[in-house]
C-alpha cells in the first residue's frame, strides 16, 4: 500500500532527475559559475540569463528549497555541483537524451542517440580530475621526452594542451571524428598559449594514419578504445593498433580506459560505483560501446605483439574504485631500453 513515506522514497529518483536537468542548464548558461565563482547573488545571476521575473523567482525558489542557495548565496551543496560540472556535462548534456529515450533500444538494436559534442566536453572536464593526473603519473614513471604526439579521439582538446605544457618541444595532432567535437576542440585549443603547436583534424583515426605523412613517437587514446570495440568489434581494435604501430615505428601509446566490473556485486557496493558507475555502465550497450576487463585488454595487446611499459590506476583522494586504468604500450619489436 502506498503510504506517505513510501511515496517520498519512490519520488527520490524523480527528484534527482529534475534537479540534474535544471542544474545542467544552469551550468551551461553560466548561472552556477556566477553564483559560486563570482559570488553574485542567485537573483542577479538568474536575471542575467532569464527573461521573465516569474521564471527568475521560480528558479530561485527551486534552488533554495533544494538547499543549493541560502540567503541568495551558494551553499556548499552548489559548490560541489560546480566542482563536479564535468559529470553533468557528460551524463546529462551528453547522455541525457540517451537515458530518456532508452526504451527505443529495447526492441531495436540501433544505437540510442547521444550528444557527441557534450560527451566529449564533459569527458575532458572529468579528466582534469582523474585521467590527466593518472596520465602525469604514468609519464613521470616512464621518464621519457616525446617530440610528436597524437590524441586519437581528442574530445575538447584538453589532453593536447596538457601535453603541450608538459613537453615544450612537442608538436601535437588531435583526431576527432565528430564535426561538432572537432569544432569544440578548435575553439578550446585556440585559447591556449600552445595553440601554435597543436593541430585538430576532423577524421577517423585509421583514415588519418593511412593518409598522413606525419610520424609520431607518442599517442594517447582516452576512453575511446571501447568505442572502437563496440562499433567495429575486436577486429576493428586490432586493425587500429596495427595501423598505428605499423605506420609509427617506436611509438608508445597511452591507453586510458575502464576496467569493467559491473557484474561484481561486492565491488559495486562502493558508493562511488553506485552513484556514478552504475549509470555509466548502463549507457554503453545502448550506444554501441563495449566495456571490457583490464585482463581482456592486456591479453589482446599481448596478442598484437605489444607490451605494457608502465601502468597505473585511479586518482587517490577522488576515484579510488580501481575502475579507471592507464597502460603505456609499445611494440616488443621496438624496445629502446
Amino acid at each position: 500500500m502506498l503510504t506517505r513515506n513510501r511515496l517520498i522514497e519512490a519520488l527520490e529518483p524523480f527528484s534527482g532527475y529534475v534537479q540534474s536537468a535544471v542544474l545542467y542548464n544552469l551550468l551551461e548558461h553560466g548561472v552556477v559559475e556566477q553564483i559560486v565563482v563570482n559570488e553574485v547573488s542567485a537573483r542577479k545571476a538568474l536575471e542575467s540569463v532569464v527573461t521573465t521575473p516569474e521564471r527568475v523567482e521560480a528558479l530561485r525558489l527551486f534552488l533554495r528549497t533544494a538547499g543549493y542557495i541560502d540567503n541568495d548565496r551558494a551553499t556548499d551543496k552548489l559548490v560541489q555541483i560546480w566542482e563536479a560540472r564535468g559529470w553533468y556535462q557528460m551524463m546529462i548534456g551528453g547522455y541525457g537524451r540517451t537515458f530518456l529515450d532508452i526504451g527505443a533500444g529495447f526492441a531495436s538494436p540501433a544505437a540510442v542517440p547521444r550528444d557527441g559534442r557534450m560527451v566529449g566536453v564533459g569527458s575532458c572536464e572529468i579528466s582534469v580530475h582523474d585521467a590527466i593526473p593518472l596520465m602525469y603519473r604514468v609519464l613521470d614513471q616512464r621518464g621519457k621526452t616525446y617530440r610528436s604526439g597524437i590524441d586519437l579521439g581528442c574530445g575538447s582538446g584538453i589532453f593536447l594542451t596538457t601535453l603541450a605544457e608538459k613537453y615544450p618541444e612537442m608538436r601535437l595532432t588531435g583526431i576527432e571524428p565528430s564535426p561538432e567535437g572537432a569544432a569544440a576542440a578548435v575553439e578550446f585549443v585556440a585559447g591556449s598559449q600552445h595553440a601554435d603547436r597543436i593541430d585538430i583534424v576532423n577524421a577517423d583515426a585509421i583514415g588519418h594514419l593511412e593518409q598522413t605523412d606525419s610520424h609520431y613517437d607518442f599517442g594517447i587514446i582516452s576512453f575511446v578504445i571501447h568505442e572502437i570495440l563496440g562499433q567495429d568489434g575486436e577486429d576493428g581494435v586490432r586493425k587500429f593498433l596495427r595501423s598505428l604501430f605499423d605506420t609509427n615505428p617506436g611509438i608508445e601509446l597511452l591507453v586510458i580506459d575502464i576496467d569493467y566490473c559491473w557484474d561484481d556485486e561486492e565491488r559495486m557496493r562502493d558508493p562511488h560505483r553506485t552513484n556514478y558507475y552504475n549509470h555509466y555502465f548502463l549507457l554503453h550497450p545502448f550506444t554501441d560501446q563495449r566495456l571490457e576487463t583490464k585482463e581482456y585488454w592486456t591479453k589482446l595487446y599481448e596478442s598484437e605483439g605489444l607490451e605494457v611499459v608502465v601502468q597505473d590506476v585511479d586518482t587517490p583522494g577522488l576515484d579510488e574504485t580501481g575502475i579507471v586504468t592507464a597502460m603505456l604500450l609499445r611494440s616488443k619489436e621496438n624496445r629502446d631500453d
